[in-house]
């Protein structure tokens, strides 16, 4: 936890809100399948969405690997998990296709979630 604040030494705030994060996941029992955003703000206790998507992001990256994102489209009663390469080509193209019928769809219409990254289940393992 000292790398979140010699990482974000310029913004305590996103420190603090991915030391919290942490802590929260750290306890098995808060370990779910997939965590949304507004969960994960609750965990917080901090009501600042413009830093949380910044620790969000930090915590999800390469660096860290405390989080994955993880993207799904939902439609009546199916619904469709994308990888994070479909979601670059997505957002290039501005639109994807969707998995079923083939219709073009707005890219408004994926979930963006969250699911517990390496580095806790590498931890895991090693139990």
């Amino acid at each position: 936890m000292e790398q979140f604040k010699k990482d974000w030494a310029n913004d305590e705030l996103v420190a603090e809100i991915c030391t919290r994060l942490y802590n929260y996941l750290e306890d098995p029992a808060n370990r779910l399948d997939h965590f949304s955003f507004y969960h994960l703000a609750n965990a917080t206790r901090l009501n600042d969405d413009k830093r949380l998507s910044k620790a969000l992001q930090y915590l999800s990256s390469p660096r860290c690997e405390v989080l994955t994102q993880i993207f799904f489209y939902f439609d009546i009663d199916e619904s469709w998990e994308f990888e994070s390469a479909d979601m670059i080509d997505f957002f290039k193209e501005g639109r994807f296709a969707h998995p079923r019928t083939g219709a073009v769809m707005n890219l408004d219409a994926i979930s963006v979630a969250f699911a517990i990254g390496k580095h806790f289940l590498e931890a895991r393992q090693k139990l």
